[in-house]
């Protein structure tokens, strides 16, 4: 197969109009563009859709004038009008690389094929009701697709191992293949008026025709140094892109020896989709009121097909419902890594009934209950039986939701319990009596309680002191206590409380790791500890502590009881597993499994509580204890003396305008429009009596950190709770010249600078896992992080002012502004930016100024100047821009405008030094993703994102593994001479190369000394790529016909498939290499165009690059520095690539002077890669 097909840029339609010519649009990503093309000149116009970000496939529909796309990068579906009004995202989820975009006029639908998901899938034209029609194995490797909605008809062309075209009704059924044993089928067309197909082979070089059964088949055009891609017809001309002379041509249907090229100037139409849109006049069954169809109308030959969007269900009424809630079941949490979708699963039965099914041979039952896309997340998941609710953290979202279902167990509604939380939640545990979810906060580290009867839900925070990084939690109502485990770094353990979340006191912390999940069963507390691979349980005080299960290699993560069972998600391969002590069940999950539970009402049997008759006559909310009831209060309210009344507390606020200052910070109204010239702020401040220059917020977890001025010149860094009682921790100590503190309130981390040392430093929120970013700075002063964009931002004030900006983990440094340049005058001393409009924003004493660039350091604009202004921070808030003055001691604020500097500006004299400025809001830290989200991005330590990867780092003094995640006090001891596999030397008379033969599907042992050779007894139809572990002598290898990675010993031993597509899409790997020092194997894949690794045994496949690929070949490892090495022979840029073995730190190392890159390989002794071009 040519590359061509996994890399479409370009994709071409052409249309025509009643009032303009006819025209192509043009789908081109190397311009991040849509352009128009008119067919009889050629001239084009780029259609203002706001730069997309990688179009593929394009579509038009002429009667609304949306043109629809699909973007690789976004991985969804988009619509505009050629004006660029009406921009929408209309599907957000289940899209990888659609190449394929056909719109259905005559019953409103869109369809699409993706290549990578392995799916035909369909919509409403507004991206309503969304599902796929078809899947793997049906359907291999989708590519063009086209539509006849006359007669009910889909056609797609298939590039997978068989590569053909394939025809279904648009309904999906009736599956067939029409035409086979192509080379490079491309994309495809119909002649409607002729009742024709029409289809580019690139392997041919032809474009052919057929009938629409795939017979008659007519080679029209044959160019024997083009790839042919992409085709359209109108009634004149036949049009298609070629992939080798990087044009657009065009044949006359009338004189098939007239050929011209329309377009030769698209910057990448090798990669290029072409197509004719459907006839706009076609009726069907489902064009009037959608067929009589609740949601989706789909036209097959007979008439038509009702059908429902994605995982619901089509009644006998002809209504769609989604999957009831049955009871007893289990609900576990699927995560899709690929699609970044979550799902709630369902099983229906009792651990006995599931061993039944698997005594009877059947597989593992379950019903799709419901699906999210990213960002969401759902990582955690309860239930109140009695009052039909589920209730689960999404951490994608930073928010609690809660699931309303009917009787029969169908949801109803959804609703958002809490918003805010971090992206740590873990663990939800309900007390179904007194109507509270408790949940633990592993990044904010506080277990914390909602009451969801209350409108609004009320929200506390119970324990913080001391809490490290709590993860699973289980609540016993009738006994009135609380229970969680602590993964401390310190300190590991597994605590119990009242549910007011006092008397605390330690249950385990000897013999223990890393304890997850918690469950309560007949009066005991079990847990899943991950570190030791172990399930065990003790009484509810502590004691008779017992071993229930243990398995050497499994990561238990989540756990629950049936009353028989323990039903625990395994990390270690990602399974579902039903323990009874002795015996296992054991399925594999189709994703990460996360949160699981047990819906039963034995779980949750009722009773009465003091709590349930007048809220225990509590102001707030009434918690259970052993003793009956507690109250407690809302955050700025105290408990009265009665300890059922709560007062409000002087300076209660959820929004605020903070000043830090020369005796404090203030709290102002965040509505500073209103504030006087001049005002009486003695009482308004929340931090007292020392100098604030530095500070900075987490609004989510209700924190404010801000810099403590101490005797000896040096400053502390301070974080103040301002909820409960105010309680204050230092973060850092004795440090010299804190000038900047910012917070990355995506991944839990926190920047601050030190001017005097010149370095940037970063750690956890609570200050632990400190280390220098970047040092050998000029007087660093202001930071600030955009966690959207994964940028840090920094002023240096020495003696070239400058502004400098880096990824998150100090790599990728790169100079924006500064004084050299002439592009900013005097020293930026504050940072603000605009995450709407991503813009950076600062000011700048001696003189004073408010300036504003894009986040590139382009587009400087002055919006204000004052030689005599002494400005100190500024902030953005919404439309206005807010900076202080220190030497008129004023807050001054206006609307910026790039023509007329600030409008509407207004001053607030503050009678003190002022500083920084925060606008407290949640609005100020809007919600972002990161590599970070998920499983602290498997990092042991600190977890700093780096656009869509993540960077695991280390405390200072401690050291990054060979392993890239874990960490250790001592640098990991790597090889210090050559892998085994790489001789050192001279070569001893046991020295062998391995061979694979395609042709013959032998692996043979070849001498390097006498050049003999031996077959070895290893069963392989087409080998490929292969690497040996001389350690265990295995040999591995790829296999492409079967698709899968083999392990055996030489002696064909233990041999074992350890790696097929249907845990990771496999089609083309032509590259292996073995990590011996973290024991994991590497490959490259030609046809699903990822790199991916996978533990030596296959367990824990992923891909650890599945964008920017284009023909990855072969690939070696570098263990004792890190790196990985590929060459990618991708006709238009051939290249040899390096990254990191996690993935972080990857650049091109060598793209000019290069042909067709394969092999590869390292010279340990020389320190140089070798590789072969051809």
């Amino acid at each position: 197969m040519g590359s061509s097909k996994y890399h479409v840029v370009v994709n071409v339609r052409v249309y025509s109009s009643t009032d303009e010519g006819s025209f192509l649009l043009v789908a081109d990503n190397a311009l991040d563009s849509i352009l128009q093309i008119d067919v009889t000149s050629g001239s084009n116009v780029t259609l203002p859709f706001g730069d997309p970000r990688w179009p593929l496939s394009v579509d038009y529909d002429p009667t609304t004038d949306f043109v629809y796309w699909t973007d690789r990068y976004d991985r969804d579906i988009k619509r505009a009008r050629r004006n660029g009004t009406g921009r929408e995202t209309i599907v957000k989820s289940g899209i990888i690389s659609a190449y394929g975009l056909a719109l259905d006029f005559a019953a409103g639908n869109v369809y699409w094929a993706d290549s990578r998901a392995r799916t035909v899938s369909v919509a409403r034209m507004d991206g309503s009701f969304a599902r796929p029609l078809l899947t793997s194995p049906t359907v291999d490797s989708p590519g063009g697709l086209v539509l006849d909605p006359r007669n009910g008809y889909m056609y797609w062309t298939d590039w997978g191992s068989n590569d053909r075209i394939d025809r279904a009704a648009m309904d999906g059924s009736g599956h067939t293949t029409i035409i086979s044993n192509l080379t490079d089928p491309n994309m495809i067309t119909i002649d409607y008026s002729g009742n024709r197909l029409y289809f580019c082979d690139g392997g041919e070089h032809s474009i052919f025709s057929t009938d629409l059964l795939g017979n008659d088949k007519r080679r029209l055009l044959y160019l024997p140094s083009d790839y042919l891609f992409g085709i359209a017809i109108d009634d004149n001309s036949i049009y298609w892109s070629s992939w080798t002379t990087k044009n657009i041509g065009m044949l006359s249907r009338s004189n098939m020896q007239q050929q011209n090229v329309l377009v030769d100037s698209l910057l990448s139409p090798n990669d290029i989709y072409v197509s004719m849109t459907t006839p706009t006049d076609v009726t069907n069954a489902c064009s009037t009121s959608n067929g009589g169809c609740q949601e989706l109308c789909l036209a097959n030959p007979e008439g038509k097909t009702c059908a429902c969007r994605w995982f619901w269900k089509l009644q006998q009424d002809g209504t769609c419902l989604p999957p009831g809630l049955r009871t007893p079941s289990y609900l576990w949490l699927d995560h899709d890594p690929d699609n970044s979708v979550t799902s709630v699963k369902m099983t229906a039965g009792n651990s006995s009934v599931i061993r039944g099914l698997r005594g009877q041979g059947r597989p593992f039952p379950f019903v799709t209950l419901f699906k999210s896309a990213s960002p969401s997340r759902i990582e955690a998941i309860d239930y109140d039986f009695q009052r039909n609710l589920i209730f689960w953290a999404d951490t994608g979202l930073r928010e609690l939701h809660t699931v309303q279902l009917l009787q029969d167990g169908r949801i109803q509604s959804f609703s958002t319990l809490l918003e805010g939380i971090s992206s740590g939640v873990e663990g939800i545990a309900v007390d179904w009596l007194n109507q509270n979810l408790y949940y633990t906060d592993s990044y904010l580290n506080w277990i914390a309680v909602v009451n969801y009867k209350d409108n609004p839900p009320r929200h506390h925070v119970i324990a913080h002191a001391g809490v490290d990084r709590p993860r699973g939690i289980a609540v016993h109502p009738q006994a009135g206590f609380l229970f969680w485990s602590d993964w401390s770094r310190q300190k590991p353990r597994i605590e119990r409380a009242v549910l007011s979340g006092e008397q605390r006191t330690e249950l385990v912390n000897t013999d223990i790791g890393q304890p997850s999940g918690l469950v309560i069963g007949e009066n005991r507390l079990y847990w899943a500890d991950t570190f030791r691979d172990t399930i065990e349980s003790c009484d509810l005080d502590g004691n008779n502590r017992e071993v229930f299960y243990t398995l050497r290699g499994t990561h238990f993560y989540d756990i629950t009881f049936d009353g028989e069972e323990i039903m625990a998600s395994d990390w270690s391969d990602d399974s579902i597993n039903f323990i009874d002590g002795e015996r296992t069940l054991y399925f594999k999950g189709e994703g990460y499994v996360y949160g699981v539970e047990f819906f039963d009402q034995s779980r949750q049997q009722p009773g009465p509580t003091e709590c349930q008759v007048n809220n225990g006559g509590c102001s707030h909310t009434c918690v259970g204890d052993p003793d009956g009831h507690k109250c407690l209060c809302l955050p700025n309210f105290h408990l009265a003396d009665d300890n059922q009344g709560c007062i409000a507390n002087e300076h209660s606020f959820s929004k605020a305008l903070f000043v830090g200052s020369d005796s404090g910070i203030l709290q102002l109204p965040h509505n500073f429009l209103g504030l006087p010239e001049a005002g009486d702020w003695t009482d308004s401040y929340i931090v007292r009596g020392t100098e604030a220059f530095a500070m900075e917020f987490n609004y989510a977890g209700k924190m404010v950190f801000y810099t403590q001025q101490q005797d000896d010149g040096t400053q502390n860094i301070e974080r103040l709770s301002i909820i409960g009682e105010g309680d204050t921790m230092t973060i850092f100590e004795n440090g010299q010249g804190i000038e900047g503190i910012a917070v990355d309130w995506v991944a839990s981390n926190l920047y601050w600078t030190e001017r005097r040392l010149g370095r940037i430093h970063v750690s956890k929120l609570d200050g632990s896992l400190r280390r220098v970013l970047i040092s050998n700075l000029d007087q660093p002063s202001a930071i600030a992080v955009h966690p959207g964009r994964s940028y840090v931002f920094w002023t240096e004030v020495g003696s070239d002012p400058k502004i400098s900006r880096a990824s998150p983990d100090g790599s990728n440094r790169q100079l924006l502004v500064s004084s050299q340049a002439e592009d900013i005058v005097g020293k930026p001393t504050a940072l603000a930016i605009d995450y709407l409009q991503d813009r950076l924003y600062w000011v700048t004493s001696d003189p004073g100024n408010v300036q504003s660039s894009n986040l590139h350091g382009g587009d400087v604009t002055t919006l204000w100047s004052s030689t005599t202004a002494n400005p100190f921070g500024v902030a953005i808030y919404k439309d206005y821009v807010l900076w202080t003055d220190n030497s008129t001691q004023s807050l001054s604020f206006g609307r910026p405008s790039v023509f007329f500097g600030i409008l509407s500006e207004k001053t607030t004299n503050l009678s003190t030094a002022a500083y920084n400025i925060k606008v407290y809001d949640d609005t100020e830290q809007p919600v972002f993703t990161s590599a970070c989200d998920d499983r602290n991005g498997l990092c042991t330590e600190l977890c700093i994102p780096k656009g869509e990867n993540r960077v695991c780092a280390c405390a200072e003094g401690r050291y990054i593994q060979a392993d890239r995640v874990s960490c250790s006090d001592v640098p990991s001891i790597l090889p210090t001479t050559p892998s085994p596999t790489v001789p050192t030397g001279g070569y001893s008379p046991e020295d062998f190369v391995l061979v694979a033969d395609s042709d013959t599907g032998n692996i043979s042992q070849v001498n390097i000394t006498s050049g003999s050779n031996v077959t070895l007894p290893l069963r392989s139809a087409y080998p490929v790529a292969l690497d040996y572990d001389v350690a265990t002598d295995y040999v591995y290898w790829s296999d492409y016909y079967d698709e899968k990675i083999y392990r055996a010993k030489r002696d064909g031993s233990d041999f074992e498939a350890i790696v097929d597509k249907s845990v990771i899409g496999i089609y083309g790997i032509f590259g292996l290499a073995l990590d011996f020092a973290g024991q994991n194997i590497y490959w490259t894949d030609w046809g699903t165009e990822i790199i991916g690794v996978a533990a030596m045994d296959g367990s824990n496949a992923r891909a650890v690059f599945s964008q920017n690929l284009d023909y990855p070949q072969g690939i070696v490892l570098d263990p004792k520095e890190g790196y990985m090495y590929w060459t990618d022979s991708d006709y238009l840029k051939p290249r040899i690539e390096r990254a990191a073995m996690d993935g972080s730190e990857r650049n091109i190392l060598i793209s000019s002077g290069l042909a067709t890159p394969i092999g590869i390989a390292i010279d340990f002794n020389g320190n140089s890669i070798q590789y072969v071009d051809f």
